[in-house]
């Protein structure tokens, strides 16, 4: 194709007669093959650039989530209308979370879709973030609103601030500016979302 194109435009200079139509042509030329070249250059850039811009668009809303589980989990003493205050404030932010992190799993999908299915980030996310953090706290809030009220009061996801004693040192502040107990919870929180990130910044130009 290139041989081609490039036979046409040499026969078109051929018919040119003045010295300043054959400069002009040589130009013409010169940039012909500089477009040639280029070109794919500039397109891989442009998709490189666009999927990095999606990836960072996502690892957004995942900080975004895990502000959000924090938040939920920030030390509250709810005592002495601890179910009422359960059912007022966490339990609509637990259905934010789920619909959340749902949304972002499906957005992965459709990035793997066009960038590579074998990448699959989706289902990676769906196991680090999906099964060890969002599950269980789903979970919890399902049990909640079907347990006795006896049941309703033993939640360390939701509620860690209720389960555990207070002591000096113990409600940290995250770099989210929100309060947080280091519980078991709070490892896995820590640690899954760490890794759903160092998975996805190598998607991101640097």
């Amino acid at each position: 194709m290139f041989y081609s194109l490039f036979g046409n435009l040499w026969q078109f200079l051929e018919k040119q007669q003045t010295g300043l139509n054959i400069i002009q042509a040589i130009v013409t030329i010169i940039l012909f093959i500089i477009a040639i070249w280029e070109i794919p250059k500039w397109k891989k850039q442009y998709i490189q650039q666009r999927e990095s811009d999606h990836y960072l668009d996502i690892i957004k809303e995942i900080e975004e989530l895990r502000y959000l589980i924090l938040e939920l989990r920030a030390p509250k003493f709810l005592y002495p209308n601890k179910v009422e205050a359960i059912e007022r404030e966490k339990l609509p932010l637990v259905n934010t979370i789920k619909s959340k992190s749902y949304s972002i799993t499906k957005e992965l999908g459709v990035l793997d879709k066009i960038y590579g299915s074998e990448r699959n980030f989706a289902q990676q996310y769906q196991n680090i973030i999906g099964l060890e953090i969002i599950k269980p706290i789903g979970i919890e809030a399902y049990v909640f609103v079907f347990s006795n009220e006896k049941e309703k009061k033993k939640l360390p996801i939701l509620c860690p601030s209720e389960e555990v004693e207070y002591k000096p040192g113990l409600f940290e502040t995250d770099h989210t500016g929100l309060e947080i107990i280091k519980d078991p919870f709070w490892e896995i929180i820590h640690k899954n979302f760490e890794k759903i990130n160092d998975i996805l910044y190598k998607r991101l130009i640097k």
